[in-house]
């Protein structure tokens, strides 16, 4: 774990009130963001919120999450370290603020991904590939593999550069690609049932599967390789 190198004491206030679900009086605690907080943004349940800090041209950044105490019966926002695969440095605002906010999703999303089971689709599937992700067709309508949440699982779970949206296996008996989509993987295939007993099919899939690793490495992302 990192620790925020900027971090200075403060006393944060608190309004009370009564909490229907609760049945009691509860404490609100206010978001104050520390005076050398040069940006912060607050999700919209007021559950999480962030702050970037700069010295010296180099960002850092704290996210708080708001929390409930049975002990004392009073609501609190918790610090957040970076973790153990994060960054906790950075040269531009702009990387701080990315790397906050994909913070934000490993605790809100992660815990959603049902490893039991998965979205199956074939390449054919597929109708556009950009920056943002995959978009493919299903017999209820279009489907999306959104990339940064793709990321922002596949780093809480596995770690890597932050870049990584999944998995890839071209030595099975179908190639395939894994995207950490929640709250189920989406596998992408390249060899449908029809396909299974053309003699061109092997190795028609393996480019069709290059071609896709080549779309992704374009939209600026990776995936790792099982071998």
């Amino acid at each position: 774990m990192f620790s925020n190198p900027f971090a200075k004491k403060r006393i944060k206030s608190t309004i009370w009130y009564f909490d229907k679900e609760l049945k009691t009086f509860v404490n609100d605690p206010q978001i104050e963001p520390d005076s050398n907080t040069i940006e912060f943004a607050v999700n919209k349940d007021k559950i999480w919120y962030y702050e970037i800090h700069e010295k010296n041209g180099v960002f850092t950044y704290c996210t708080f999450k708001k929390e409930y105490s049975d002990y004392d019966g009073t609501y609190y926002f918790y610090w957040t370290p970076c973790y153990e695969h994060g960054k906790s440095l950075f040269d531009t605002k702009e990387k701080a603020i990315e790397q906050a906010k994909r913070q934000i999703s490993f605790d809100n999303k992660i815990s959603e991904i049902n490893f039991s089971d998965y979205i199956s689709i074939t390449d054919k599937d597929i109708l556009n590939i950009d920056s943002n992700g995959i978009t493919y067709k299903t017999s209820k309508g279009n489907e999306f593999v959104n990339f940064k949440e793709c990321v922002c699982n596949y780093e809480h779970l596995k770690g890597g550069s932050g870049k990584c949206v999944g998995e890839r296996d071209l030595t099975g008996s179908n190639p395939s690609f894994v995207f950490y989509t929640s709250p189920l993987t989406t596998h992408i295939f390249f060899i449908s049932e029809g396909e299974g007993k053309e003699l061109n099919a092997k190795d028609n899939s393996q480019q069709r599967f290059h071609e896709l690793q080549n779309q992704i490495i374009s939209a600026g992302f990776t995936t790792f390789d099982l071998l």
